[in-house]
C-alpha cells in the first residue's frame, strides 16, 4: 500500500506507559502469524527502521533475549520481556518473512526500511495514536530509551539507541541538562 504520510523534521517523543500498552495490544495479539509482532518487538529493543529491516534470524539470541543490530551503530540490545515473548511466539508460528525476518529478501535496503516504517506507522494508527502530536513509530524505541536513561543514566540511553552523541539523545528524549 501507499506509505502513511508524516511530517518530516518534527521531533518525535517517547510514548507514555499507557500509549505503549495500546501499541502492544495492537502488535502482539493477532490471530494469524504476521510480521507486526516482529517489527514492534525489534523497535522495543531499540532498532531503527533500517536496522529492523536488516535483522536476520542469526542476529537473535533468543536464549539470552538479545538482538544484534548491524550497520553504523552496531550494538547488542536486550529485548524487553513482553516483546521477547511476542517475538518468540511469532517466530514459532512462522511469521518470519525470509532471510531477513521482517521484510522480503527481494527488497533493497531503502524499500525495506520504508516497509518497516509503514508497519510501525500502521501500529501507531491502529492503537489510536496517529493524531497525537509528535508520536510516530520511532516513539516506541524512544519509550524504552527513556527507561534506560532512568535506570542507567544518559550513557545507557545513548548506547541503547546507537546514537552519535549525548546531545542528540537528550533532544530525542526531551531531556535538559537539569534532568541529568
Amino acid at each position: 500500500g501507499e506509505p502513511i504520510a508524516h511530517k518530516n523534521g518534527e521531533a518525535k517523543r517517547p510514548l507514555t506507559d499507557r500509549e505503549m500498552q495500546r501499541v502492544r495490544a495492537q502488535a502482539y495479539h493477532w490471530m494469524v502469524p504476521c510480521r507486526r509482532p516482529l517489527v514492534v518487538a525489534l523497535a522495543e529493543a531499540g532498532g531503527t527502521a533500517p536496522e529492523i529491516a536488516a535483522v536476520e534470524l542469526e542476529h537473535l539470541d533468543l536464549d539470552e533475549g538479545v538482538v544484534h543490530f548491524t550497520g553504523k551503530a552496531a550494538r547488542t540490545n536486550r529485548i524487553p520481556p513482553e516483546a521477547h515473548e511476542a517475538l518468540c511466539r511469532a517466530l514459532d508460528e512462522g511469521a518470519a518473512v525470509g532471510k531477513r525476518i521482517t521484510v522480503t529478501d527481494a527488497l533493497d535496503a531503502n524499500k525495506a526500511a520504508r516497509s518497516v516504517t509503514q508497519e510501525l506507522s500502521e501500529v501507531i494508527r491502529d492503537a489510536g495514536l496517529a493524531r497525537v502530536p509528535r508520536v510516530a513509530g520511532a516513539s516506541i524505541r524512544l519509550h524504552h530509551a527513556l527507561r534506560h536513561f532512568h535506570d542507567g543514566g544518559i550513557g545507557d540511553a545513548v548506547r541503547f539507541l546507537g546514537a552519535i552523541s549525548v546531545d542528540t539523545t537528550m533532544r530525542s528524549l526531551g531531556l535538559t541538562v537539569d534532568d541529568l
